[in-house]
């Protein structure tokens, strides 16, 4: 059996989360690790019994024999990293998103010739989400119409988060992850957005909590609720149908009848069935499907629905919402790729 000799750059909670996923994969063999942070890094190395440890990722990707790189930096750092490990033939998966600008993303686009480069969407290799999939595609909830998507989390004050250059913002960060749902899910042609959003702390970045509103030519609409400054455990989701509502709560889904009229009763149980779920969503790793999906493709050569161009379409949402947010208006939106004002 060929096995991947993959590196991964960084040594945060993410690598650690990545780490955890290759360790149950019998393909995959983790050769090295770079992290300027040596002493992090080298904990790593340690517990995961990676033999090269390495503070310098450019001499990391100088390494014979590495087949993919795992990039595990903030975001303000992919281009760089990634551009130079396709030039040096590694497979790439990326931590989303992909780049911090659509320019960024157009630039690891034309580096690349022909590796895998998958953008870690992983929640679309969750099994509660692909539920949510395969309910929306086989209609079982009637015509959807509306999408209410939340997201909280508690950020520390020195989180690169909130440091310039670094981070891409909340929009870019945070919400993509359900632009990226919503265009797997079928709903890949959003055009119009408004984007709203406000500050909890003083020492985050502005804005640090926000509200997106994603309209369809279906008539389905779309609202993203997200904030750093708000402690939660996991996505919590509604969505409406004509036949059917299905929430997810936990990472457990739950599916409803639209009855024309609720009585108490009913009321009354569909509060209890899902006020009592356990947060089970917490005992498997989020990432072991988007791990194993890369190092498939890596293998089969088989094409992922998470390349450059999905990556960028995406970006493009979320850039549209900050416009918005800046402008206090509606934005259209235009996913033509590459971007009409980046062409040749």
């Amino acid at each position: 059996m060929r096995r991947v000799r993959l590196a991964i750059v960084g040594a945060g909670k993410m690598a650690l989360w990545h780490l955890r996923a290759y360790r149950r994969i019998p393909q995959v063999e983790v050769v090295a690790i770079a992290n300027p942070v040596s002493s992090r890094g080298q904990a790593l190395a340690r517990k995961f019994d990676i033999p090269n440890h390495f503070s310098n990722t450019h001499e990391m990707l100088q390494l014979e024999g590495v087949d993919a790189v795992d990039v595990c930096v903030p975001t303000g750092l992919h281009r760089d990293i990634v551009c130079e490990a396709l030039d040096r033939g590694r497979h790439i998966y990326c931590e989303k998103p992909l780049g911090a600008t659509v320019e960024d993303i157009v630039a690891i686009q034309h580096a690349n010739r022909g590796l895998v480069v998958f953008n870690g969407f992983n929640l679309r290799f969750c099994p509660e989400y692909i539920r949510l999939g395969k309910l929306i595609s086989a209609g079982t909830l009637g015509e959807v119409r509306l999408l209410l998507m939340t997201r909280t989390t508690r950020e520390r004050a020195d989180s690169y988060m909130f440091q310039q250059g670094l981070n891409a913002g909340i929009l870019s960060e945070f919400s993509i992850h359900f632009i990226d749902l919503l265009s797997a899910w079928g709903f890949d042609d959003p055009q119009r957005v408004t984007t709203v959003g406000s500050r909890m702390f003083d020492h985050h970045v502005a804005p640090d909590t926000v509200a997106m509103n994603l309209t369809f030519p279906s008539g389905a609409m779309a609202h993203i609720v997200n904030s750093f400054g708000v402690p939660g455990v996991c996505p919590e989701f509604t969505i409406a149908g004509t036949q059917r509502v299905a929430h997810l709560r936990y990472g457990k889904v739950i599916v409803e009848d639209q009855p024309s009229n609720w009585s108490i009763h009913q009321l009354l149980w569909q509060s209890l069935r899902r006020g009592c779920v356990l947060p089970w969503r917490l005992l498997y790793n989020p990432f072991a499907g988007s791990c194993r999906h890369f190092i498939e493709c890596v293998l089969t050569g088989e094409t992922t629905p998470c390349d450059e161009i999905s990556a960028g379409r995406s970006l493009s949402v979320a850039e549209a919402a900050a416009i918005s947010y800046r402008e206090q208006r509606a934005v259209d939106i235009d996913l033509s790729w590459p971007p009409r004002y980046l062409r040749k």
